[in-house]
């Protein structure tokens, strides 16, 4: 599947529901990747894996460092969406402490 230049899209493993109660809906127009099995080779532990996006050509656009989980329902967002920076201090907990899936982030 292809996502356009500064599109969203939003990964996830099996179990996702979209409907759960006190999650943040996916916006309207989001593709939602459903994998058949983790993320990962061994799915993402809750101390924190990198995550990194690839263009076409294999080349990494972005990249996420290994944050640890700040609890259920609770993001990681980048601090400056234009930068191309991937250091822990780029990020940080989303505010209101809600999460985004596939949205712009509300930057801190």
């Amino acid at each position: 599947a292809t996502v356009p230049a500064g599109g969203r899209a939003l990964v996830v493993g099996a179990g996702f529901d979209a409907d759960a109660p006190g999650d943040e809906p996916v916006p309207p127009g989001v593709p939602v990747f459903v994998l058949d099995g983790p993320i990962g080779s061994g799915g993402l532990s809750a101390t924190g894996e990198p995550l990194y996006l690839r263009d076409a050509a294999g080349r990494r656009v972005s990249a996420t460092p290994p944050l640890p989980s700040l609890g259920a329902g609770v993001c990681w967002v980048r601090t400056d969406e234009r930068s191309r920076l991937d250091g822990p201090s780029d990020f940080a907990r989303a505010p209101s402490g809600a999460c985004t899936p596939g949205a712009a982030p509300r930057t801190p």
